[in-house]
């Protein structure tokens, strides 16, 4: 019982001091459609992520060159 009154006195204090009940609010707010919403952190990794991608694709597209001579070397062999 001494933890149920207790849960009730932490709630009724939250409820008054913090607006508890207003957390679980469904209220929505109008956005116009051109207002355009972007995380600052998502485009910071997802730029980093372009920026390993595009190095990737450097070297991957270096490594084919070498692989393509070295196998036109062997073929003239």
């Amino acid at each position: 019982m001494f933890a149920r009154w207790s849960r009730g006195n932490f709630f009724r204090y939250m409820c008054k001091h913090y607006n508890h009940d207003g957390l679980a609010d469904y209220s929505t707010e109008e956005i116009f459609e051109t207002t355009k919403l972007v995380n600052p952190e998502y485009r910071a990794i997802d730029d980093k992520v372009r920026s390993h991608v595009a190095k990737l694709n450097r070297l991957q597209r270096k490594f084919g060159e070498i692989m393509l001579i070295a196998w036109a070397q062997r073929a003239n062999i």
